[in-house]
């Protein structure tokens, strides 16, 4: 019974460093994000309807130990489309249209995400440390609905409308940490690989945050 007692103590006493290293911590973020997969395919040329836009959120951490730490994130990210692009395909696909008579709408996109991240860090003796990031999240995806007018007038349904979509996705990437008295600063970089319904989605997001003790 003796050696049970003090094989307990030991675990404990194993285990209460390990407990008072946990810390917790969270803030915001913002940056840019670029479209990665091309959108429209036809025989040789293809063509990405969304380029740059933007992304915010929050996150909230708990450091598990010196070199590891879990990210639960909150991230809303936005594209514009490329109006004068859809224009151009809409006149090759009517060739009796006046290209610049065609006007487009909507067809923007909005990704709602929930995200679970590993943060693995690189000792340094400096106030900079690096890290590499993996993860998972859902996304809840959206596109608004189009709408083209011809000369001013309403074209009716001429882009059928996209259903929202909740999507599984994967991230991966690096960042590097600064940290300052009662704050520590990031710039991280990233690509979330989304597997929406037709095919897969590539983001490349590029953020700056805070996170506060």
């Amino acid at each position: 019974m003796l050696r049970y007692a003090v094989f307990s103590l030991m675990i404990l006493c194993c285990l209460q460093p390990a407990a008072s290293e946990v810390k917790f911590g969270g803030g915001p973020q913002a940056g840019i994000a670029f479209w990665l997969t091309p959108d429209y395919e036809a025989g040789n040329q293809k063509l990405s309807l969304y380029g740059t836009g933007w992304t915010f959120g929050g996150h909230g951490d708990l450091i598990v130990m010196k070199y590891f730490t879990g990210r639960f994130s909150l991230d809303y990210t936005m594209f514009s489309s490329d109006k004068k692009a859809i224009e151009n395909l809409l006149a090759q696909a009517n060739p009796n249209a006046v290209a610049s008579a065609i006007a487009v709408d909507g067809l923007n996109v909005s990704d709602f995400s929930i995200g679970l991240t590993g943060l693995g860090t690189l000792p340094t003796k400096s106030a900079f440390t690096p890290y590499a990031l993996f993860g998972f999240g859902i996304h809840f995806v959206s596109i608004s609905d189009p709408k083209v007018t011809y000369q001013g007038v309403d074209q009716g349904q001429v882009i059928p409308k996209v259903d929202s979509e909740t999507d599984f996705g994967l991230q991966f990437g690096a960042g590097t940490e600064y940290r300052l008295k009662g704050v520590t600063l990031f710039l991280e970089v990233k690509y979330q690989l989304i597997f929406t319904k037709d095919k897969s989605t590539g983001i490349f997001p590029i953020t700056i945050g805070a996170t506060f003790p």
